[in-house]
């Protein structure tokens, strides 16, 4: 999978970025080589906090109605580039490298992102 660009900085109040990116399950006979049909490009957000950044990768699966074997995405990283954490499908967030749990899902409404699909706790 090939990054999209990243951008150059954080905005003010943000301290990381998270990957949000998605390709077909091809269990479901779609494309891993391309993004579900009908998805938004693989894009870096901004995030507050870890617990930010777990909320952002569930409306992103909820709104775009993904399954496991379609989230790609998940790497977060600090200010500088490195990535120091992974946000899991079910929005756990693990350390990185060595993948310890550092929190456990948070709620895409506790951060003013509830989607239009109904919500997953």
């Amino acid at each position: 999978m090939k990054r999209p660009a990243f951008p150059n900085e954080l905005p003010a109040g943000f301290s990381f970025w998270i990957l949000l990116a998605n390709r077909g399950n091809p269990d479901h006979a779609q494309n891993p080589k391309a993004r579900v049909f009908g998805t938004p490009r693989d894009t870096w957000a901004g995030a507050r906090c870890l617990g930010h950044a777990s909320a952002l990768a569930q409306a992103y699966r909820n709104e775009n109605s993904l399954g496991s074997g379609n989230w790609t995405g998940g790497q977060v990283l600090n200010r500088d580039g490195q990535q120091v954490a992974r946000v899991a499908f079910n929005g756990r967030v693990f350390a990185h490298p060595d993948e310890s749990l550092l929190i456990e899902a948070s709620h895409p409404a506790d951060y003013g992102l509830e989607s239009s699909h109904s919500a997953q706790r």
